[in-house]
């Protein structure tokens, strides 16, 4: 009896000092991770001005596969010399960037390169999405992988609806089929 009890904390203090090695290394490993990416994108600002497509509150068709497409422009002194990558998310319903991420429907990423400075592009994914007839709201995130110095422009967020009845329909003003029509 006096043999189990004297040993029994010797086992938990050698659980403790494991725990604050691994503890320890994974601190260490993580800035090691964290400092180059970080250091890499130190002089880069670019920015996701607004998501192209899907456009921001519009409906579409459940069924009508998706593409995802943001405007960025490069904010820094000179002009782009590393290609940056930008994610995009779908979820459903009405949620914040940090919950879509983590429960979203699809992703994709989508390759930033060649901006001079001052100059903005439209940058899309040629990968589409399908929804397969799911409706309701649902929350776009456009997202740099890595942030860059200005981080307040490095994500960008909004909601479109998908309905099984109708969708918006989006016409070049130059073919206006009301015209044509008595």
């Amino acid at each position: 009896g006096t043999m189990t009890g004297a040993e029994r904390p010797t086992v938990a203090k050698k659980k403790t000092s494991l725990g604050l090695v691994s503890l320890m290394l994974l601190s260490l490993l993580s800035a090691l991770i964290t400092v180059p990416t970080a250091a890499a994108i130190e002089q880069v600002d670019l920015a996701i001005v607004t998501g192209q497509s899907p456009v921001e509150n519009r409906n579409y068709a459940a069924f009508d596969p998706i593409t995802f497409s943001a405007e960025v422009e490069n904010q820094a002194l000179g002009p782009q010399t590393s290609t940056r990558t930008m994610d995009w998310f779908i979820c459903s319903g009405v949620k914040t960037v940090t919950q879509c991420i983590s429960n979203d429907l699809a992703s994709g990423q989508i390759n930033i390169n060649g901006l001079l400075n001052g100059d903005s592009g439209n940058f899309s994914d040629a990968t589409q999405w399908y929804p397969n007839g799911v409706t309701g709201t649902f929350t776009v995130v456009f997202k740099f992988t890595f942030a860059d110095v200005d981080t307040s422009d490095d994500v960008y967020s909004y909601n479109i609806n998908l309905t099984a009845e109708y969708s918006d329909v989006s016409v070049d003003q130059d073919q206006d089929p009301r015209e044509t029509l008595s």
